[in-house]
Order: structure tokens, then sequence, then C-alpha cells
């Protein structure tokens, strides 16, 4: 899934020889989740299909405990989605919430790629006020909810506060 898949799987096939490698899931496209079947049943102790190191073929690191300062890139299912403030719930399969449960994601970690996300996006504010001097965008920056989490850009659980983009912006300058 993303651009750099798409490009190498529709547009860069690269004819018959092969132009792709494996990454770690661990650091590129890192979901924050287990990689190994660890319930019973055929597939136990066994990796999850492309969820072993390059190179390593029957190497399998549980990306739970990866450092975040080791993540490249972040893919976030497992964890759900930033911008949806999600909580963890033990009651499986509900829309918008993390499930820890089941034991396949690690909460810690989920916080930490949340925080990750919230970071950049206060980055990217702090960029647009230095560019456009328009400090209304941090107006956006009122939530209470979890606040070492998601860093005031929530309300509550499903209470995301959009980004409030500069007048010179919206106004098409």
């Amino acid at each position: 899934q993303g651009i750099v898949a798409y490009y190498y799987g529709h547009f860069h096939r690269g004819g018959t020889k092969q132009n792709y490698v494996e990454l770690d899931v661990c650091r590129y496209n890192q979901i924050g989740a287990d990689m190994m079947y660890r319930k019973g049943g055929e597939s136990q102790g066994q990796c999850k299909k492309f969820a072993r190191n390059p190179g390593e073929e029957f190497d399998c690191t549980d990306c739970r405990n990866t450092d975040i300062s080791l993540v490249k890139s972040i893919h976030y299912c497992a964890c759900k989605k930033p911008w949806t403030c999600p909580v963890a719930r033990e009651k499986q399969k509900e829309r918008h919430r993390i499930d820890v449960l089941s034991g396949l994601v690690n909460l810690t970690t989920c916080n930490l790629l949340h925080r990750e996300w919230f970071k950049l996006r206060r980055s990217y504010e702090d960029r647009m006020v230095l560019e456009t001097g328009d400090n209304k965008i941090y107006q956006g920056r009122r939530g209470t909810f979890q606040e070492d989490i998601f860093m005031q850009y929530c309300e509550g659980e499903g209470q995301y506060i959009p980004i409030i983009y500069p007048e010179a912006i919206t106004k098409g300058i």
C-alpha cells in the first residue's frame, strides 16, 4: 500500500528482473503489531507474510517493541488512525478503537506512533505560522484529551480538532 508500492508494483515493474527488496517491516510501514502467529494452529510460531528482516528468512522480530527512533514510516492500521483520537478498549472489532485484548498491538507502541503523527502536525503548523504570520493556526491546539499522546489536538475519543489553515492559503494566495 502507498505511493512507493504503487510506483514499483504498477508503474515501474522492471520487466522480468526483480526490482525490489523486502524491507524490515518493523522500520518501514510499521503497523505497531506482532508479526508472528502466536495462537494455536498450523501457523503458530511462524512469521506472517512479509514479516521477516531482509536476508533472514526465518527471523521474525516482534515489531511491537521496536524503538521509535528506528521507525522510518508508519502505517496506521492496527493502532488505528491518529486523527480518530483512538483509545484502547478490550472489546474487539470496534471501529476507531485499539484492540488490546487480542495481544496484536502494544498500547505503548501505538501511543508513541500516534504522538509522532501529532508531532509532525505541530511542526507543520509552526512552519505555516512562520511563513504566513497567521497565529490563528494555533487555535486548533485546545484539546485536553490525553495531551501526552494527542498534543492538544483531541477533545475526546473520536473528537479530533482539524487543522486551521491560514487565510492566505484558504484565499488561494
